[in-house]
């Protein structure tokens, strides 16, 4: 399905055909001041969907692909897209650069933390390195894109602000849209350094931008307040987690899950969505409890 949140903006939902992975995985494109850009190609196996959705929007050129991260669900179809559009340039955090050109470690790493879904994802393509640049400010036609690094969700994760949109991955979450009010929950799988991730929230909230195009969940307006939202949700999450390590206990994941239920209002929405994102969204809070759960341990430790 292709959405037009905005005038001459489009999401492009690649669902996988997996439990709970409907409206979960999106592409964003761009045209405007003459150029077309593509925000995160997602994965190999969803890139049939991509390509038929760029045909259906009649984008025969594509100016830049924009990366936010490189992990699986994100860039692991960039190599094979680029295929179809020898003009593209990608756009990279340098830390990512190497991985992209010879994926070979990112994918082993996808399949041990994954398992069975990187499989569904599938093997990440390469992207030949004189295709991949990385510059703080571009410009492509004439629409000029900022490129903020955003560590957090990842050490190569980057944000990028075109206009008064504002293109940010995962760092500010994983959104639901709900008719009582959207669901959200931090992405922060390990490494995740708390510090790091506070910095680059107050870095996207000072940008200005009117619009928030989320990498799971969406479009929203309020740049500010959203990403003032989801500080103060990693935040308590944060807190929680440190007060549940440091309390001891054998089920720290039924704990977790169980007290962040209670104290925060955007993630209790979790009740309300259907029952095959719920388990979705159960498998990824796994993810970021192990984050959470290394980061407070370290502190802990004084580290």
């Amino acid at each position: 399905m292709i959405h037009e949140p905005l005038e001459d903006l489009f999401l492009v939902d690649l669902d996988l055909p997996r439990e709970g992975f409907r409206g979960f995985i999106g592409s964003w494109v761009l045209r405007r001041a003459g150029a077309t850009v593509l925000v995160d190609p997602g994965p190999r196996a969803t890139l049939p969907i991509l390509r038929d959705a760029l045909a259906r929007l009649r984008v025969h050129r594509l100016d830049a692909v924009l990366l936010t991260h490189i992990h699986i669900d994100h860039a692991g179809g960039t190599g094979l897209l680029l295929d179809r559009y020898p003009e593209a340039q990608v756009v990279c955090h340098r830390k990512g650069m190497p991985h992209l050109a010879d994926p070979a470690k990112l994918w082993a790493g996808s399949l041990q933390v994954l398992g069975d879904l990187a499989e569904a994802y599938g093997e990440i393509a390469p992207v030949p390195p004189e295709r991949v640049t990385w510059e703080d400010s571009l410009t492509f036609g004439d629409l000029p894109v900022d490129a903020l690094e955003t560590p957090g969700h990842a050490a190569h994760h980057v944000s990028y602000r075109v206009g008064d949109l504002l293109f940010a991955g995962e760092a500010a979450g994983v959104r639901c849209a709900l008719p009582e009010g959207p669901y959200l929950r931090p992405a922060a799988p390990p490494p995740f350094f708390y510090e790091e991730f506070r910095v680059s929230l107050l870095r996207l909230a000072a940008t200005g931008a009117a619009h928030l195009c989320y990498g799971h969940g969406g479009h929203t307006a309020g740049a500010r307040a959203v990403c003032e939202a989801a500080l103060r949700q990693l935040d308590l999450w944060v807190r929680t987690v440190e007060e549940l390590v440091r309390s001891g206990g054998e089920d720290l994941a039924r704990a977790a899950f169980d007290r962040l239920l209670d104290v925060d209002p955007a993630f209790a929405r979790f009740r309300d969505l259907p029952p095959d994102v719920q388990a979705r969204e159960r498998y990824f809070f796994g993810n970021t409890l192990q984050g959470l759960r290394g980061d407070a341990e370290r502190r802990l430790a004084g580290g």
